[in-house]
């Protein structure tokens, strides 16, 4: 009889779901990913079983038994971020909303111990960093920054009120391999490779850059500590940099310098974006280790072969 611990990665294929099963390998757990679509066998991790699930089709959850999980790490979540002037991209977002909600009531009565839950930066709205876990904004930037607030709150009251033993990780800037080419590096070193002009602000904004292993080792922590229950942290590196300063990293130290076009920043984008993490310090004793230098290299490694 199999004993090991059963893991279900909702998103296995995006950003955070596919790392966390890379940096998994060693477990011992039982993982299976499900999402949209089954990944093509190269990009598959012969460790983890892959499973085609649509989270907004009641028919494709029935089927999961989410009962028999005792860990569930939720890295679902919209691409977009949206705009309050559009219908279409509030309903996007509340459709995301509205299947936590029914995922949630599945897993009930069941051998959950630890739901993972990936939040974001975009929850403190046009408050001014760096972010403390407590703070409340007034106003939100996107409907992204105000459904993923509203499943926070969510997912609080059913620790409190049912036990869900939930950890929600608010997540900065985070780059790494398997990373989409709509994120800021992946676009700029695709621009570079492919002799490509790129649309940059003047990169003026404050952000945090978190090497993708540093938030799969806190996820670990949070799994086996039970202090992380029912706790919102903050995920982020140590200290922020200026985007531009990071574009001077690429060019001085990689040789990485592509034909770049200047453009204002979004009234939907964030600019100085940064977090406290003495949070997750305190109760976890966790703290970012890679150094920027040494994240773009490994990325770099990784996109210098896709391009």
């Amino acid at each position: 009889m199999d004993k090991r611990i059963n893991v279900l990665v909702v998103g296995g294929t995006g950003f955070i779901g596919k790392n966390f099963i890379y940096y998994s390998k060693n477990k011992n757990w039982k993982i299976i990913s499900i999402s949209k679509n089954i990944p093509l066998k190269k990009e598959k991790f012969t460790w983890a079983t892959y499973k085609k699930c649509n989270i907004f089709n009641d028919k494709d959850i029935s089927k999961i038994n989410l009962k028999n999980f005792n860990y569930i790490i939720y890295a679902a979540g919209p691409e977009i971020l949206g705009d309050f002037k559009k219908k279409k991209d509030l309903n996007h977002q509340k459709k995301f909303f509205i299947s936590l909600k029914k995922f949630i009531r599945k897993t009930q009565s069941g051998n959950l111990k630890k739901f993972i839950f990936f939040g974001s930066s975009e929850e403190y709205g046009f408050l001014k960093s760096p972010h403390t876990e407590n703070q409340k904004p007034k106003k939100f930037y996107n409907p992204y920054g105000f459904y993923k607030s509203k499943s926070s709150n969510y997912l609080i009251e059913q620790f409190k009120n049912n036990g869900l033993p939930v950890v929600i990780l608010r997540v900065y800037l985070t780059y790494g391999p398997f990373q989409r080419e709509n994120r800021i590096l992946p676009k700029y070193l695709k621009a570079f490779y492919q002799k490509k002009k790129i649309e940059v602000t003047s990169g003026e904004q404050k952000k945090n850059f978190m090497f993708i292993s540093d938030l799969i080792s806190l996820i670990h922590i949070c799994i086996k500590n039970s202090k992380a229950n029912g706790q919102i942290i903050n995920a982020g590196y140590k200290r922020p940099i200026k985007l531009k300063k990071v574009f001077d990293i690429l060019r001085d130290s990689f040789k990485i310098n592509p034909v770049v076009e200047l453009k204002k920043m979004r009234k939907s984008e964030l600019g100085n974006n940064y977090p406290n993490i003495s949070k997750a310090k305190k109760i976890l004793n966790w703290s970012p280790k890679i150094s920027l230098l040494k994240g773009l290299k490994q990325t770099l490694k990784y996109y210098k072969k896709l391009y």
